[in-house]
């Protein structure tokens, strides 16, 4: 940390490595920032919900995780209200996966379960779908 501060800016590395160590003392911090920090467990980079918030009509949404906002259907009724598609499954044409602040009961791993690893196979052959957070998406859609 010393050596971070020493010349006064803090660059992406230092930033990395300060981050690292503090997720090695205080455990994760997914829940508070929506990054997931642990181990091997994946880390995604998020889309911004803005960019795509004005037409969803091409758009397929699937949802995963334990969302804040109850019921879930909230979420997915906005989405519909501009257009989008809902699957409850994730598949080829599903071009958005919003992910919960919280992990699922059902999640196979801390922080990702069978949709995230999906998602993140499928985005590396064909570059979507976009992950999006949930607070990001709740607050776009004015429903935090």
């Amino acid at each position: 940390m010393r050596d971070a501060l020493e010349d006064g800016i803090v660059d992406d590395d230092e930033s990395s490595a300060i981050c690292d160590v503090i997720t090695e003392v205080v455990g994760d911090s997914y829940s508070d920032t929506g990054l997931s920090s642990l181990g091997a467990t994946p880390t995604f980079r998020y889309a911004a919900f803005e960019d795509v918030a004005s037409d969803l009509s091409e758009c397929c949404f699937v949802l995963t995780g334990n969302f804040r906002i109850k019921p879930r259907r909230k979420i997915e009724e906005a989405l519909k209200a501009k257009g989008a598609e809902i699957s409850k499954t994730f598949m080829r044409k599903t071009t958005h996966l919003i992910v919960a602040l919280e992990a699922s009961r059902d999640w196979i791993e801390t922080h990702q379960g069978l949709k995230i690893k999906k998602a993140r196979e499928y985005y590396q052959d064909a570059g979507q779908p976009l992950i999006l957070a949930e607070f990001d998406v709740t607050r776009a859609l004015d429903l935090s």
